[in-house]
């Protein structure tokens, strides 16, 4: 350790300090935990194991930051997941410009989408010997006026 103090800032973030913050910027441009834990500012010698040790802590406080935002597992599938398993969309005949007829119909790709992160969070999906469970989904959340968005990419 350096014996540098780290500051927490005043926002949603205040559980990440400035140097852990850093690291998952440049962790989202693609580099490598090793990479961006040196241009963090951790200590070279040991970056890649600091650079795992704060992921870990990160992803375990991930859970407690979204309670803390009423995003609990219940409330995100009570919101979120069940009526994208319901999701319609409507479809718009025109002629000559005109709409001449809209009718609704099952909105196939949210449906599939919320399916396929259902099935992840139950574990349904078997891995061969030896994998471990890799995500695509990100979970994006934006407070605006004590309103809270939440977006799934």
């Amino acid at each position: 350790m350096t014996g540098e103090t780290e500051t927490t800032p005043d926002y949603p973030t205040a559980h990440l300090t400035p140097r852990q913050c850093r690291l998952l910027a440049f962790l989202s441009e693609g580099r490598t935990i090793t990479d961006s834990a040196k241009l963090a500012g951790y200590p070279e010698r040991s970056a890649k194991q600091r650079g795992h040790e704060v992921v870990k802590r990160i992803r375990g406080q991930a859970s407690a930051l979204m309670d803390e935002f009423g995003l609990t597992e219940a409330a995100l599938i009570q919101r979120y997941l069940l009526p994208a398993l319901n999701a319609q969309e409507t479809e718009f005949a025109k002629h000559e410009g005109k709409i001449t007829d809209a009718v609704d119909v099952v909105a196939w790709g949210p449906r599939l989408t919320a399916l396929d992160i259902a099935a992840k969070m139950k574990g349904m999906y078997a891995l061969p010997d030896g994998a471990s469970v890799a995500s695509n989904v990100s979970i994006g959340i934006e407070i605006i006026g004590g309103n809270v968005t939440v977006e799934t990419k």
